[in-house]
């Protein structure tokens, strides 16, 4: 599984200027839905970096719990993580 950074790509650059206009109108109209669409892409960057370590962890101490109240409750843990940063 690949650990590199997910990046969120920034529009290009228009080379003519009534694109780049048109552009830069429909950011400074629409400023909240900019805005909004920037923060949903960071909440799924830090679930996907959570998911991500939460896999590594998994692999590196492996799931060996049989006990079912224990492992009901890490389960439990984990979901509350995960909504958390989905939310935050």
């Amino acid at each position: 599984m690949s650990h590199q950074p997910i990046r969120v790509v920034q529009p290009p650059i228009q080379p003519s200027s009534v694109h780049s206009r048109s552009s830069r109108n429909y950011q400074s109209t629409n400023p909240a839905r900019y805005d909004d669409l920037v923060q949903i892409a960071e909440q799924q960057r830090r679930l996907i970096d959570a998911n991500r370590q939460m896999i590594h962890e998994r692999e590196t101490r492996g799931n060996h719990i049989d006990n079912a109240p224990i492992r009901l409750a890490v389960l439990r843990n984990e979901v509350f993580i995960i909504i958390v940063l989905f939310f935050f």
